[in-house]
């Protein structure tokens, strides 16, 4: 008899709450087996009473998202857990859930997680056989929107199962309360600049990371975001790849991210992928001169261009970066025979004189596209020797043509017709001038004189062919 008035009066006192709260009685059934299914966001009620000590309930989320319980007690102290598949993970909630307030009447207890579609089974039971109570449960469900759903059925969290992104478009993903890890790979069929935005929402203890991979799995990038990011932070990098596939990985505690790779064209003249590479000597790409190349420095890449030059010739090397950026000519032996580099700015240009031979091209450094054109120097006219007179005092005057273009000239003295033995030189640094008086000859010694332009390339003399030889006898 007393076991049953207990019961009524449990029931009363149900009632009379239930009233007050505005909620509609529920029986919960008392295993995982029995348990009872709910919608998102229903609010169901009960009671801990001495006969029913244990309540089940189920709820499915339709995708991936963040799951907000709220439990709204009456009871001194209880267990609430929630657990998530048919194995039971406990994926949140405690045990021995006490009052705010040992004078209220009703406390809220709230279990949040973030988790992938699934079934969850949420526990509610007495934790000592003297705390009784009535409660409500609310389950509240917020979708990550995630671009690629993740379910018991479907992970993306290994490269085997990475899910393809295209390129210049926005993507959204969600990292779970089961020690997820999400994959994506995006493939360029050329080299390319690929600029990466990643807004993270991932709250972890430590540091959430981000990290780009090749297709041989070896790290490109490394990105960290630091502890708790749930107010969002931004994070930009900028990689220059060649053609291939890659990896992106993104891991943490729990959270919401959002993604953007973008991707502009590198106009490679000789366009690299990761089966192709021209990072020696042994694979260099023959170029020519006089003609236009562009290149690009991607991650951990070197560059290398052959070319051959037949005679000594002095040689312009145009080259345009974005960037630090070095480069030199090495020999066939793989020794530098010229020393270059950038310097500042965003090009430069380097007059070199190179003997004959079989010569590499070599650029290095930051991350960037560059272009360059080796080329020969033009080189200024053969000029004309058109006098040669003595004077009085060992003085000889020499008068030429002038050459279009020229920087200048320059004057050799020999007492040899074959210039064996050259005795003295003069240059004449006025592009005007067309004739020169030198002084101090021996008296009737014989001299021979030849005259060539100049023209110059930053400071580097170009000169031109020696012009037919005249001789005469010093006064």
């Amino acid at each position: 008899m007393k076991k049953v008035i207990s019961v009524l009066l449990s029931v009363l006192m149900a009632t009379s709450i239930i009233s007050g709260l505005n909620l509609t009685a529920f029986a919960a059934g008392n295993s995982k087996v029995e348990a009872t299914e709910i919608q998102l966001g229903q609010t169901v009620n009960s009671a801990i009473t001495e006969t029913n000590d244990i309540d089940w309930y189920k709820f499915t989320t339709p995708s991936s998202g963040k799951i907000t319980v709220n439990v709204v007690y009456g009871m001194k102290v209880f267990d609430a857990l929630l657990f998530q598949g048919e194995n039971l993970r406990q994926v949140g909630g405690n045990s021995c859930i006490g009052k705010e307030s040992a004078n209220a009447a009703y406390s809220t207890y709230t279990i949040k997680t973030e988790a992938i579609q699934d079934a969850f089974y949420l526990k509610i039971s007495k934790y000592d056989s003297s705390y009784y109570g009535n409660y409500s449960v609310t389950v509240n469900f917020e979708s990550a929107n995630e671009s690629f759903g993740e379910s018991s059925t479907h992970r993306d969290d290994s490269f085997f199962t990475a899910n393809t992104i295209d390129l210049n478009k926005q993507y959204n993903g969600q990292i779970a309360n089961d020690n997820d890890v999400d994959y994506y790979k995006f493939t360029i069929t050329s080299s390319g600049k690929i600029d990466f935005s990643i807004t993270s929402y991932v709250y972890t203890f430590y540091s959430s990371e981000f990290e780009v991979y090749d297709s041989e799995k070896n790290t490109i990038k490394e990105i960290y975001f630091g502890g708790n990011n749930t107010n969002g932070k931004t994070e930009y990098i900028t990689k220059y790849l060649t053609a291939g596939t890659y990896y992106l990985y993104v891991k943490g505690q729990t959270g919401n991210y959002s993604f953007k790779v973008d991707y502009s064209y590198s106009p490679e003249s000789f366009p690299e992928s990761s089966n192709y590479r021209d990072d020696s000597i042994l694979n260099a790409n023959a170029i020519s001169l006089n003609k236009d190349y562009f290149g690009q420095i991607a991650n951990n890449d070197d560059d290398y261009y052959m070319f051959k030059i037949s005679k000594k010739t002095v040689v312009t090397l145009d080259v345009k970066y974005e960037g630090n950026l070095s480069y030199n000519i090495y020999n066939s032996k793989g020794e530098i025979a010229k020393y270059l580099s950038s310097n500042g700015g965003n090009g430069k240009r380097d007059i070199l004189e190179i003997m004959p031979g079989t010569y590499y091209l070599k650029f290095t450094g930051s991350e960037q596209n560059y272009g360059f054109k080796l080329s020969t120097s033009k080189k200024p006219a053969k000029t004309k020797l058109n006098k040669l007179t003595a004077s009085k005092g060992g003085k000889i005057k020499a008068t030429w043509s002038k050459i279009k273009g020229a920087s200048g000239y320059q004057i050799a003295y020999s007492k040899s017709k074959s210039f064996k033995k050259t005795i003295a030189t003069k240059t004449i640094s006025a592009s005007k001038k067309t004739s020169y008086t030198g002084k101090n000859f021996t008296k009737g010694k014989k001299y021979y004189v030849r005259v060539r332009a100049y023209k110059n390339y930053n400071g580097k003399k170009v000169y031109g062919s020696w012009s037919n030889v005249k001789s005469v006898k010093a006064k």
